[in-house]
């Protein structure tokens, strides 16, 4: 026989309130909306980090988009291939590296 079954229900209720109140002075209320806010801020900077990269990284692939368009090989076409245009050829360089950026 445990302790436990020979104290009665009376030591257990107690035993189990105790543990009640021991959860609550663990982790109260305050300290969960603490960690959901700094989630929700450190989510928000990743967005704004996320943002300015890709704006960044778009400026510079449009810059070379338009240095390559301007080089004198690109001018004699490579009969009937579709060139993409300088703002979708930034885009897509912009939209395969900078997710890399955020692998780590």
């Amino acid at each position: 026989m445990t302790n436990a079954m020979a104290a009665g229900p009376a030591y257990v209720a107690r035993n189990l309130e105790t543990q009640n109140n021991r959860d609550l002075k663990e982790e109260p209320m305050a300290t969960k909306l603490d960690r959901e806010n700094k989630r929700v801020r450190r989510r928000k900077s990743d967005q704004i980090e996320f943002r300015v990269i890709f704006m960044l990284s778009f400026i510079v692939f449009l810059l070379a988009a338009a240095g390559e368009r301007c080089l004198p090989w690109n001018w004699i076409g490579a009969g009937g291939e579709a060139k993409k245009t300088i703002l979708a050829s930034a885009l897509e360089s912009a939209r395969t590296v900078v997710p890399y950026a955020f692998m780590g």
